[in-house]
């Protein structure tokens, strides 16, 4: 599927211009190591390539795109500013390019942090999939389902969850037995019952679908996406520890991955067997994830929602109360379903009385310590 993917785009770029050929060995080359987790090579055959060809607005999408990635992992703004820079670049020199439109429109939306940048994303893509229906003999048919799902993603963070479930609709229709359908199917229904990870009950999975992601994971293992489907089966089948194991690789991969973070967060969370609740280190390891993910994706309620009820349900120190406090009532000011507000509202009360708590005890403290410091007073007598 990789190798079919390059070889559309090598296709696409080679009928804009007479000498592609070297500009095409460049990026088949950086998009096979991109695809083997070798991103510093690819970045830096795009930088010769730029240096070889800055005539060609390729070379600025790929390096671009590249440093979007990089700019994720490495949690750089420097290098987000750069990836966007390069990108415009690449659009204001070629603006019906669809894949400097794809790179752009994917690169804002997933590592962007502002609504604009969401927005300019949404535009981005939508004019994608106007050039695709024109151009669709040389374009992967990856490239139409990845589109529609970071389109819905965007619509989701915007509050157009009407939009994002035509998008999700899309995918299901265009190809009804792919993962990306499945992954749609599970989106739609969880908007359209108001779940969510954490309401989510523990369900029936058809073993021919655990099935069907364990074949995927053997022929992929690196494939992160492949790697959090199995373990969110998993996790229906309350199976956390296998949950918990398949998150930890997809991080390995991907360790800002917003689905993994959440997914052994609530997995260690529901575990009742296991030593998380008594662990320091496991707590603290789970708990800066979920802050780091939220610095990237501030406005995504489950991850509050998540980091809410793991400070109620397990710490006692009062900076952290204060922040699950925020948390839940962010959920409770916001547009989001009825059911999170529910649960929010019921960990908002046992958070207040645990702040209610550590403050009487801390205050308790603090007086029993200046008792003891007074010096004795003896009694005057007169």
């Amino acid at each position: 599927m990789v190798m079919r993917i390059l070889l559309c785009v090598i296709l696409l770029l080679g009928s804009g211009f007479a000498h592609g050929e070297t500009i095409d060995d460049f990026i088949y080359k950086a998009e096979k190591f991109r695809h083997d987790h070798k991103l510093d090579i690819a970045v830096r055959l795009m930088k010769e390539a730029v240096k070889l060809h800055p005539e060609k607005p390729e070379s600025y999408s790929f390096l671009g795109y590249y440093l979007g990635i990089q700019s994720y992992q490495k949690k750089s703004d420097y290098l987000f500013n750069s990836s966007i820079n390069l990108l415009n670049k690449a659009v204001c020199e070629d603006p019906l390019n669809p894949i400097s439109r794809f790179h752009r429109g994917v690169t804002l939306i997933r590592y962007g942090k502002l609504e604009k940048h969401l927005q300019q994303g949404i535009g981005d893509l939508e004019l994608f999939l106007n050039l695709y229906s024109s151009r669709c003999e040389k374009l992967s048919f990856e490239f139409l389902l990845e589109s529609y799902a970071h389109l819905a993603e965007a619509r989701m963070q915007i509050q157009e969850q009407h939009k994002a479930i035509l998008a999700w609709e899309k995918i299901i229709a265009l190809s009804p037995d792919s993962p990306q359908a499945s992954r749609a199917e599970q989106y739609i229904q969880r908007f359209e019952t108001g779940e969510n990870y954490v309401t989510l009950p523990v369900q029936k999975i058809d073993p021919n679908y655990v099935k069907s992601l364990e074949r995927q994971l053997q022929r992929s293992p690196q494939n992160v996406n492949t790697l959090i489907d199995l373990s969110e089966a998993y996790f229906h089948l309350a199976e956390y520890d296998a949950t918990k194991g398949l998150c930890q690789k997809a991080l390995e991969l991907d360790y800002n991955n917003i689905r993994a973070i959440k997914l052994s967060a609530l997995a260690a969370l529901k575990d009742e067997d296991s030593t998380f609740h008594k662990n320091t280190i496991q707590f603290s390891e789970i708990l800066f994830k979920l802050d780091c993910a939220l610095k990237n994706a501030p406005a995504d309620k489950e991850l509050h929602l998540i980091r809410g009820i793991l400070i109620a349900e397990i710490s006692q120190n009062e900076k952290r109360l204060q922040q699950a406090f925020n948390d839940l009532n962010y959920i409770l000011n916001s547009y989001a379903p009825e059911c999170l507000k529910k649960q929010a509202l019921q960990w908002l009360e046992i958070t207040h009385q645990k702040m209610l708590i550590t403050s009487w005890n801390y205050n308790s403290l603090v007086n029993t310590v200046a008792q003891d410091a007074k010096p004795e007073q003896k009694e005057v007598q007169m």
